[in-house]
């Protein structure tokens, strides 16, 4: 498990490395903003210093989120987990992928300490 931490204030950073790898969980991440389209939360600050990334509001719930404003406040903690990269190095993120359970999928998870560890599920033939 990542705990996110007390992000430091937002600023417009260039990341050096690689962003974190699709399947990872963020846990206690902490909501920057709030827009009609998604909201904005801190990742890691000490493995990705000033590294913030959209949670679209499809990827909120399992449910449609019908009025953003009265489902989620900035300084709210949440957990994510990285979908996939875009070929502009855009993360896609979502809350809904933590709410559903992982029988059936294969995902990585950073423990406090910073070590990786697998947690794979069973794939049924």
């Amino acid at each position: 498990m990542h705990t996110c931490g007390d992000p430091k204030p937002s600023q417009f950073l260039l990341l050096s490395g690689p962003l974190p790898e699709v399947g990872t969980t963020f846990r206690k991440c902490v909501v920057m903003s709030v827009k009609t389209f998604g909201v904005f939360v801190a990742l890691d600050q000490e493995a990705f210093p000033g590294l913030e990334g959209l949670v679209h509001i499809s990827e909120l719930h399992t449910e449609r989120v019908r009025n953003i404003e009265g489902f989620i406040l900035p300084g709210q903690v949440i957990d994510v987990k990285v979908l996939g990269h875009s070929d502009d190095g855009k993360m896609r993120l979502s809350r809904k992928a933590t709410l559903i359970p992982d029988e059936e999928q294969s995902t990585l998870v950073v423990e406090e300490d910073g070590a990786l560890s697998a947690a794979m599920a069973a794939i049924a033939e």
